[in-house]
């Protein structure tokens, strides 16, 4: 079976993790990588369960138990008085696996959790090949387990993840706010803004468990216009915050118990389909010696807008990453404001130390001040954002830009036009920051 980290880390919002199958014990190693406090798994196969016992005998986390998942399931719920992770992989798989008078107890499974006070357990389901109503020892499909799980609750929602085969296993789950703190800094340009919501709603999985905080300002009552014009068509995730204090309102829009934080800027696009759980997060959350996530470099760029010059690749390691110390452009520049994803302990006592009066002063005082911090940085393959830097609107630094200003651009979405992402989509770029000519059209 492919490693399931990722998969239950995604769903580690609810701290307990509940197997039914243990076998040879991934399931609770995975759920042990992926962070769960409190781990209970239940193997009917005396063999399977004194092996798992004497390899996990020092985790104080995992709690095992020896018996029929339909005896024991209920002794679990009875502890429970949060929401919890289901994953469900309890059957005979032939060889030493084990059954009782079932090949499979899935479907009394799920009568069991039916039963329980709480209605919001994310529920996991593996080998969902393995169940078909021809076969008269199984006797119900995946459209029944789903129907089943709809009668715990109608609020479910299903999608697919890869096991063995692609799209083997089934998870359902109650829509719930992602722990990612996100950040939109945004002064005088709505209609670039809006095209940045509007990428991250097409390229972003799950894009509406997320909440965007949009941090604006403005220095005309006419780009005012522009974000309340704005405001009457916003998905409901997205929520606006009046600068009074930049540095006070930052710290206070960055909550300390989501492990991770990420900042954009208005004239940023999602140009490539994103997960935020993805193999990229893994190998972030295991190595300390990663001091953040790019969603803009990629391992291809050979230009530094910024500087107006070409710009070298580092050296990559099999995983993406590379040592940006000393690195040229924007890949010796981890810490950027643009789609970079930082752990938030890290990231909200840098916010806390430091004096800044603005996106740009902070991100000039964070660039300062990263002697000690960790050597290597992440990217991808290919950019999931970029930059367009078709105009400026602040006054801290004189930084490299195009020559549509933002006064132009407003006029034009107070009369209905928004900019076409179709320009954007899959752009090959050679730089973080690249001007790209914009279409309109009207809404």
């Amino acid at each position: 079976m492919p490693s399931n980290i990722q998969l239950f880390r995604r769903h580690n919002y609810n701290p307990i993790f509940i197997e039914t199958g243990s076998y040879a014990g991934e399931g609770i190693k995975n759920a042990i990588f992926a962070g769960y406090k409190i781990i209970y798994s239940i193997e009917l196969a005396e063999k399977h369960y004194n092996y798992c016992k004497s390899y996990f005998k020092y985790n104080d986390n995992v709690n095992l138990l020896h018996g029929d998942s339909l005896v024991e399931l209920p002794n679990v719920l009875k502890k429970l008085n949060e929401p919890a992770t289901f994953w469900l992989d309890a059957h005979y798989s032939g060889g030493d696996t084990d059954f009782t008078n079932n090949l499979t107890p899935l479907m009394k499974e799920l009568g069991i959790i039916k039963s329980h006070f709480i209605k919001t357990h994310t529920i996991i389901i593996d080998d969902l090949r393995e169940w078909s109503r021809d076969f008269p020892a199984i006797g119900f499909n995946v459209e029944d387990i789903k129907n089943k799980i709809l009668e715990i609750s109608p609020d479910y929602i299903f999608s697919f993840a890869d096991g063995h085969i692609a799209g083997d296993i089934l998870v359902a789950e109650i829509k719930k706010v992602k722990p990612i703190n996100i950040v939109v800094f945004s002064k005088d340009r709505a209609m670039q803004l809006e095209l940045f919501i509007r990428s991250f709603n097409v390229f972003v999985k799950n894009a509406d468990q997320y909440v965007i905080n949009i941090l604006y300002a403005y220095s005309l009552d006419e780009f005012m216009q522009g974000y309340v014009k704005l405001c009457e068509t916003i998905p409901p995730n997205v929520i606006f915050h009046k600068e009074t204090d930049f540095r006070s309102d930052l710290i206070c829009l960055i909550g300390e118990n989501y492990p991770h934080t990420v900042f954009f800027t208005d004239d940023d696009v999602f140009i490539n389909n994103f997960d935020f759980y993805d193999k990229q997060m893994d190998a972030f959350e295991w190595d300390d010696s990663i001091i953040c996530r790019s969603l803009r470099l990629n391992k291809s760029l050979t230009y530094c807008y910024s500087k107006q010059t070409p710009m070298k690749q580092p050296p990559f390691f099999g995983d993406n990453t590379f040592n940006w110390k000393g690195q040229d452009g924007d890949y010796g520049y981890p810490m950027s404001l643009d789609g970079h994803i930082f752990r938030t302990k890290e990231i909200l006592s840098f916010l806390i130390k430091l004096d800044y009066t603005s996106p740009n002063t902070l991100e000039s005082s964070m660039a300062k001040n990263t002697k000690g911090f960790p050597p290597k940085m992440i990217c991808y393959d290919k950019s999931m954002i970029i930059n367009n830097p078709i105009n400026i609107v602040q006054n801290d630094w004189n930084n490299v830009h195009g020559k549509i200003d933002a006064e132009f651009l407003n006029e034009r979405f107070l009369n209905g036009q928004v900019i076409e992402l179709s320009n954007f989509i899959g752009i090959n770029n050679t730089s973080c920051h690249q001007e790209i000519p914009l279409k309109f059209k009207q809404t």
